[in-house]
């Protein structure tokens, strides 16, 4: 109102979270997400998806704007969508037989795409069909068919026609959907609109490959004159190991823009650690999005992009620092290139002190995390000071004599050290004195004797304690 902004009095709402054009914006935590029913209507979609390579265009095209509309929010990810567009187009093949009267009028008719143009009186090769092959022979353009009936008695044609509605997912689609339903069951589809501030720097990298090796480089300039800068020279067998699913397909096809977009930005990282600057933004362009390179290339890089989005996204989360790439056409740096040809740094203006050396342990496809409290700061936690290690639940039991009845040797184990006591009698029994020794003596009879070694390793913890000499008559023991 204040902007003068006519409002929708009936979606209008006052409250510390709102519901906005889809998004879900709680401003008592900060926090954007997608709107829950969109959330849940999104992850069916890409299940129905995944459980077969045959889907309906429709409902490609419902996941794409979806996953288009997510992007926005998370901006990194919106490359990853160029298999799916391109899927778009690939149309389940159907065969066609063919009169050979007909091929006359069928090759009159042919763009010299193979694209069907007019009708020659097939509901099966409708217009705008398009020729795949001919027979068991592949074809592409016009002149690959012959001038005459390649067969006297009848001709097979395979063709692809959008009207089918149905599309042949790849493997780089399959790959893609598989990433955006992993990341939404993680839970990490929520954004924080709490920004760190923005670092003011000069920052530029670049990337060369070629079928054997590949090449980095780049450097950080502070308003401060304070800079570092990194060079770095991989061959094949290095950077297999440092990307195991996604490298051999980029040294295969010698591509060059997932290096170029996306790992540069790990030494950005570190080297805005080593500078002590922690809970930064900073936006990065480069000038071969995956997107593009895909495209004029004819090359899809799902297989390296799933594995490198993850671990970008785990490399800002660990570093503190969010990194924001847009892709600026014809951008080039010619110090950050000349670094990344292993060129000589004192001849571009850098001292051999300001060399950085970059730990690319933190960009593997499976980092190790650090997890805040760490499992050692649980040890002693089971401890009788705290609770009482003999109290029963509701039908009479101790927790020594349920971890001994199913079998847990490792929850035994640790009741025996918190100082639980065996000589307890399930009071729910009558005319019987059952213990917990009982339930690990009768516990092999119940379920079968293909867990004998658990109930042998329980038996021998209760035989530690020195209290229970009886268990030496047990024949499974």
């Amino acid at each position: 109102m204040i902007l003068r902004v006519l409002l929708s009095w009936h979606k209008c709402a006052l409250s510390p979270r709102v519901a906005w054009i889809g998004w879900e914006i709680d401003l008592s935590l900060f926090t954007v997400r997608l709107d829950s029913q969109k959330f849940q209507r999104l992850c069916a979609f890409l299940r129905q998806a995944l459980s077969s390579r045959r889907c309906s265009t429709h409902l490609l095209e419902r996941i794409t704007g979806k996953l288009l509309w997510l992007s926005s929010l998370f901006k990194i990810f919106r490359p990853s969508l160029a298999p799916l567009y391109s899927d778009q187009r690939a149309f389940l093949p159907t065969m066609t037989a063919l009169d050979p009267q007909r091929w006359c009028d069928l090759r009159s008719k042919l763009s010299s795409d193979l694209r069907l143009q007019q009708s020659i009186g097939l509901a099966a090769l409708p217009p705008g069909s398009r020729i795949l092959r001919i027979g068991q022979s592949a074809v592409s353009t016009l002149s690959d068919l012959s001038l005459h009936p390649p067969d006297s008695r009848r001709i097979w044609i395979q063709s692809a026609t959008p009207h089918t509605g149905i599309c042949i997912l790849s493997e780089e689609s399959m790959l893609v959907l598989r990433l955006r339903l992993d990341l939404a069951d993680s839970g990490t589809a929520c954004h924080s609109l709490l920004r760190p501030p923005r670092l003011e720097c000069e920052a530029y990298a670049d990337a060369c490959a070629s079928p054997d090796s590949a090449g980095m480089g780049g450097f950080v300039r502070l308003p401060d004159s304070r800079q570092l800068f990194f060079q770095n020279h991989f061959s094949r067998t290095q950077l297999c190991d440092m990307c195991v699913r996604g490298c051999h397909r980029m040294l295969r096809c010698r591509v060059t823009s997932l290096p170029g977009s996306f790992w540069p930005n790990v030494p950005f990282c570190s080297c805005c650690t080593s500078f002590s600057v922690k809970a930064t933004c900073q936006y990065t362009a480069c000038d071969n999005s995956a997107a593009e390179s895909s495209s004029w290339k004819g090359l899809s890089m799902a297989s390296g992009l799933c594995s490198v989005l993850r671990s970008f996204c785990l490399c800002q989360q660990r570093c503190r620092i969010s990194v924001h790439i847009d892709h600026v056409p014809g951008i080039v740096n010619d110090v950050a290139d000349a670094l990344s040809r292993s060129a000589d740094p004192t001849s571009l203006g850098f001292k051999p002190e300001e060399e950085f050396p970059v730990d690319w342990s933190v960009f593997r496809e499976f980092p190790k995390l650090v997890l805040s409290p760490s499992p050692a700061d649980f040890l002693g936690f089971l401890a009788p000071d705290f609770i009482d290690i003999n109290l029963p639940d509701k039908e009479g039991k101790t927790p020594l004599m349920v971890a001994a009845k199913n079998g847990h040797a490792k929850v035994v184990s640790a009741l025996l050290r918190a100082g639980a006591d065996i000589g307890l009698v399930d009071k729910t029994v009558k005319d019987k004195r059952i213990t917990a020794v009982d339930y690990a003596k009768g516990w092999p009879h119940q379920l079968g004797n293909e867990r004998r070694d658990d109930c042998v390793e329980i038996l021998t913890e209760f035989l530690r304690t020195g209290q229970v000499p009886e268990v030496l008559s047990v024949p499974e023991a």
